[in-house]
């Protein structure tokens, strides 16, 4: 099965402020939806609390210590794993927040990351992947950058 993340990140890592996007990019969002939509999501409690509802036209997955009632979610990502590949998905998206990220950085295939060339004070970061990634794709505009990453074969 295969794991991507997309993410959209400042300068400097930043991609969260009080549990929120610090940024807004129209074109980030159309991104975001071209890549996801038809897909699952996966996501953390918070992030699902930040939207407000679940993501039209795509399988929402939370991950969540606590039920949550009319959504799908699962308390370990062993768990939301094991569903998964008794379904035999073949791939997901991980979505919005470094807690989720951390978790699944090490186990990712692609990335997809919006890289904005500015900063913004935040308090949450993507974590480090260059050293185990490399960049198979970039599309250039003008205050970001669209580019894959994909994990390197050792």
């Amino acid at each position: 099965m295969k794991i991507n993340i997309i993410a959209g990140m400042a300068k400097n890592r930043v991609i969260g402020k009080n549990n929120t996007l610090p940024r807004h990019y129209s074109e980030d969002l159309q991104h975001f939806k071209r890549i996801t939509t038809g897909n699952i999501i996966v996501m953390w409690y918070n992030t699902y609390l930040s939207l407000g509802r679940q993501l039209p036209n795509r399988r929402n997955i939370v991950l969540s210590k606590e039920p949550i009632q009319w959504v799908e979610y699962y308390t370990s990502i062993p768990a939301l794993m094991e569903k998964l590949e008794s379904e035999w998905v073949s791939e997901f998206f991980v979505i919005w927040w470094a807690f989720v990220y951390q978790q699944f950085i090490d186990q990712a295939d692609i990335l997809y990351l919006t890289e904005i060339k500015k900063e913004y004070d935040g308090d949450t970061f993507f974590p480090a992947f260059e050293d185990k990634f490399v960049e198979v794709s970039r599309e250039v505009w003008e205050e970001l950058d669209f580019v894959v990453y994909k994990k390197l074969e050792r």
